[in-house]
């Protein structure tokens, strides 16, 4: 891989774009908005206004806290130096390379059991079946549609593969990390039908049964890793058994030949974590953490402040 190691750098994402400066303003004027109607709201309405408010403050607080971790683990991924897998060490490491089979070989996928949905030469998997289930619900002006997407199903898994960057390749147990990100989906599959009579009558009738609610399509998506998929990765580096070098049949004389990667545990400071892509892909669809949190902390606090605006309501709640 061209850009790795020397030619990252330390790539750091804008302090403030137009993505934190409309964030910002769309929280300002999400107050705003609430507290209009809040101050409009009088007698036995005033609960509904509290819980409106107690919603958002929760949001925020959900948000905000989401916002730091994410910041957190880009600048893990910015100060962490990249290491090469010819000289890399027992320990915790991040490591930067492309999908090559283990010795176990690698898997066939067949999506929720579906013959006619197949992809070959995985690493990794996760794939989901959803229905888009639609009602009509009743409101004082009338009637409308209601509609969205439901996950029915879903399934994950993995199997060892080597992880190569040009100076050598490692094993990486790549099913067992903790966190684990293949990005955007590798295949989508939509049907107006279920892929069984049997399976379409069933989802008909669940859905039915659950909330009156109308199936009008079905999706299944599969994430993952390929052969051949860049990886960076952070997890920590283990010597291997001597029955598991003999079962491979390598002598021992190279470094990476007798470690392997794991990401069950985080080390000191560093979160085991494994994504699809190059450390400057992920980096480059970063935020800063002012975008990441500011938005947040905006709901929080201004919703905050609306229950001390709104004390004597609050209190009554209560």
């Amino acid at each position: 891989i061209a850009e790795h190691p020397s030619k990252v750098g330390t790539p750091i994402p804008a302090s403030f774009s137009l993505f934190g400066l409309f964030g910002g303003i769309s929280a300002i004027l999400t107050i705003v908005g609430l507290w209009s109607i809040v101050s409009g709201i009088e007698g036995e309405n005033d609960k509904t206004g509290m819980y409106v408010i107690i919603g958002v403050i929760l949001l925020g607080f959900i948000l905000a806290l989401v916002g730091y971790f994410k910041s957190k683990m880009i600048n893990q991924m910015i100060d962490t130096p990249t290491s090469l897998i010819r000289s890399a060490a027992v320990g915790v490491n991040e490591l930067v390379g492309q999908v090559r089979p283990s010795p176990e070989g690698v898997l066939t996928v067949v999506v929720d059991g579906n013959s006619s949905m197949v992809m070959t030469n995985m690493a990794a998997f996760r794939w989901t079946y959803e229905q888009y289930q639609c009602r009509t619900v009743t409101t004082k002006d009338g009637t409308r549609e209601e509609c969205n997407w439901v996950t029915v199903r879903s399934d994950s898994g993995g199997c060892p593969f080597i992880l190569h960057d040009g100076t050598g390749g490692i094993r990486v147990n790549g099913e067992n990390f903790k966190r684990s990100d293949y990005g955007e989906f590798l295949k989508r599959w939509d049907s107006a039908f279920a892929k069984s009579l049997g399976k379409q009558f069933a989802a008909q009738l669940f859905a039915g049964l659950v909330g009156g609610w109308r199936v009008t399509d079905h999706r299944w998506t599969l994430y993952g890793l390929k052969l051949g998929n860049p990886v960076y990765l952070v997890g920590e580096v283990k010597s291997k058994s001597n029955t598991m070098i003999a079962e491979e049949g390598l002598d021992g004389t190279l470094q990476n030949s007798i470690i392997e990667v794991f990401g069950n545990e985080d080390g000191p400071g560093a979160k085991s974590t494994l994504k699809r892509g190059t450390e400057l892909t992920n980096i480059g669809r970063s935020r800063s953490k002012a975008e990441m949190i500011l938005p947040a902390m905006i709901l929080f606090l201004g919703a905050i402040s609306l229950l001390v605006l709104t004390r004597d309501s609050f209190i009554t709640f209560f």
